[in-house]
């Protein structure tokens, strides 16, 4: 064992022997206040009414308009506080006295991960994420490292929970999506050395480390992946429950959140369990109704954490620009029955000057006052059902704006005929099949291919949720002729199989569409995905084909993604199998692959592939055709 697995294994023995309460305590005083630790009644009674804003957005004016207009609470994202930064808690806290003065709950939340912050606990001695394939994520700690997670989780927990005794702080939340590091959620199960240590150890197992490229086959052979899995889960939860403890040690009555933490997955379901109590749940700050507000997956995810046996209230968010400001109030009434409340994201846009067409994330269009309205009638209608009890009935209507495959389809543009005329690079037609985890879209794609009338077109069509919107993905078929000849829906998680004969010969389209699931193709004839700026790829499982016309002298690909919090690593190989370009994003810069091809590399088949990917827009040089496939055997180009 080296000297850092001794000290990592001990700091985490220390984390669970003494249940976390041993974590340092930068102020020196160790005295539990009084305090009931129990669930706050306001919550209850009032619900969470909250807007998010930021630290920087330093203007008493500001908060005043939000507590007129229907807001109890701010949740401030404190990015820049950490127990060492004075001038940044002073901040904060002057914050915290403007909303004590306005009637308004306060609630500042510290990242996970979110830049040099934080990445100054990892790069010097920290434990970074190792991937599947053995890949050391220099910029991703390890999900399970005590003390990257005591340094940069429990102290900054503890030192809100010390402000919060002498200021008007009612909570602590934590931003799990990580800005600064190679992608912003955790890519699965670590394989650092330091766990396979651990894990060695807590098996018992007396084998030799395998090398890091090799971990995840060698869990797999061993059978112990599973157990692996497991041991990982209670790890995080253990860090989750220690934290919790620590900081109410300080202040028992601080409510602690965590945004996303109803994301179905392993880090969040520990931390689910290990974050709330029976007499205080933790708050699952909600991201996946952002763009849908209040539908069914509020009622699917309390039955779910349920079922996980943790104590976990849902605070479901809502993008503002991602609705009409109509349909608003609605959304967030019904958003808050059953749940803590509901927050938006965000208020900073009020702040700002309006912005008929925005040009970022936060700005709103004009007038502000339709907005501000919007959220006072939703609180108003929130304090008539309390004041009126059992007899309430409620005036505000539930909008969900979503219509047939078809329309879904025809909203898009993409009905029409094909107008490309396309040819195979192989003519006698696929070698094997296409892989069965086939690329993932959002937002639409179009597959073409080419069929002889009487022939079958078959293939298997998937969908995975990605934002639990009411509506599903739609596909249509379309003849040469424009004629569709199938249509339909893809329920969520439910692969569809699609049959029908052609009618006549010449090029088809699939047209895939929806408004923020992701959806997938996978057909047994050669076929191409049109890679115009509008595809927008979630997740490249595979290597993607691509065809460089013989008189191309140079061309460039560029990746971007649209949020700082997701990154992406573009590479690109010559026909040869060759990597030719390496390229990663930087914060809000795309990545950008210059490519020089020689002679002999033109008229050639290239590829590329995004990794870790996540939301990624891609941009096609004019100059090469704008189609891509799975295979190189099912590559189609253009006729010339």
């Amino acid at each position: 064992m080296t000297y850092s697995n001794r000290y990592a294994h001990v700091a985490w023995a220390l984390l669970v022997i003494f249940g976390g309460l041993c974590a340092a305590d930068v102020s020196g005083d160790q005295q539990t206040p009084a305090g009931t630790g129990k669930w706050p009644a306001w919550i209850d009674s009032d619900k969470i009414r909250g807007a998010f804003d930021f630290i920087h957005t330093d203007n008493r004016d500001h908060l005043a308009t939000l507590a007129a207009n229907g807001f109890n609470t701010v949740l401030v994202s404190c990015a820049s506080v950490d127990v060492d930064k004075p001038e940044a808690i002073a901040q904060m806290n002057k914050q915290a006295g403007w909303c004590a003065q306005l009637g308004l709950h306060f609630f500042p939340s510290t990242r996970l991960c979110g830049g040099q912050l934080e990445l100054r606990h990892l790069v010097p001695g920290g434990r970074a994420y190792v991937d599947g394939t053995g890949t050391t994520l220099t910029k991703t700690p390890c999900p399970v490292d005590p003390v990257f997670w005591d340094t940069v989780v429990t102290r900054r927990g503890q030192m809100v929970a010390r402000q919060s005794l002498t200021h008007q702080i009612d909570g602590f939340l934590l931003d799990s999506e990580m800005y600064g590091a190679d992608a912003s959620n955790f890519p699965g199960y670590c394989l650092c050395t330091h766990c396979f240590d651990e894990f060695f150890e807590h098996r018992e197992l007396n084998a030799a480390i395998p090398a890091a490229a090799d971990r995840a086959a060698w869990l797999e052979q061993q059978g112990l992946q599973a157990d692996f899995n497991e041991w990982k889960a209670r790890r995080a939860e253990a860090l989750a429950r220690a934290t919790e403890q620590a900081i109410h040690q300080i202040n028992p009555d601080l409510v602690i959140g965590v945004f996303m933490l109803d994301g179905n997955n392993w880090y969040y379901n520990a931390w689910a369990r290990g974050f709330g109590t029976a007499g205080m749940p933790v708050l699952a700050m909600s991201e996946n109704t952002y763009s849908t507000g209040a539908t069914r997956y509020l009622g699917w995810t309390r039955e779910r954490l349920k079922q996980l046996g943790a104590h976990v209230v849902l605070a479901p968010g809502m993008w503002l620009r991602q609705f009409p400001v109509e349909n608003i109030a609605g959304h967030l009434f019904y958003m808050a029955q059953e749940s803590a409340g509901y927050w938006v994201f965000t208020t900073l846009g009020l702040w700002m000057e309006p912005e008929p067409v925005p040009t970022n994330d936060y700005s709103l269009p004009p007038p502000h006052s339709s907005y501000l309205d919007a959220f006072s009638l939703a609180s108003a209608e929130l304090d008539r059902q309390a004041q009126e009890g059992e007899h309430f009935a409620a005036k505000l209507k539930l909008v969900h704006i979503q219509g047939t495959p078809r329309e879904s389809i025809a909203a898009a543009g993409l009905l029409s005929p094909a107008q490309v005329k396309l040819r195979t690079l192989n003519p006698q037609g696929r070698s094997r099949p296409l892989p069965d985890k086939p690329t993932l879209y959002s937002g639409s794609a179009v597959c073409y291919f080419p069929v002889a009338a009487g022939k079958e077109i078959t293939g298997i069509l998937r969908s995975r949720p990605g934002g639990h919107q009411e509506n599903v993905p739609v596909y249509a078929v379309i003849a040469p002729s424009g004629t569709i000849v199938a249509e339909g829906v893809l329920p969520l998680n439910e692969p569809v199989p699609l049959k029908t004969t052609a009618p006549e010969t010449g090029l088809y389209k699939l047209v895939l569409g929806t408004q923020a699931h992701f959806f997938s193709a996978s057909l047994d004839m050669p076929h191409a995905v049109v890679a115009a700026e509008a595809v927008r790829i979630i997740q490249q499982v595979n290597r993607m084909y691509f065809y460089v016309p013989p008189d191309v002298e140079q061309f460039r690909i560029e990746v971007g993604t649209p949020y700082v919090a997701e990154q992406a690593k573009l590479l690109v190989w010559d026909p040869g199998g060759k990597e030719a370009a390496s390229a990663e994003t930087f914060e809000l810069l795309p990545a950008v692959a210059e490519l020089h091809p020689t002679p002999e590399q033109r008229g050639k088949v290239w590829s590329f592939h995004m990794l870790p990917t996540y939301s990624a827009n891609l941009k096609w040089d004019p100059q090469l055709p704008p189609y891509l496939a799975e295979d190189p055997e099912a590559l189609l180009v253009p006729i010339e």
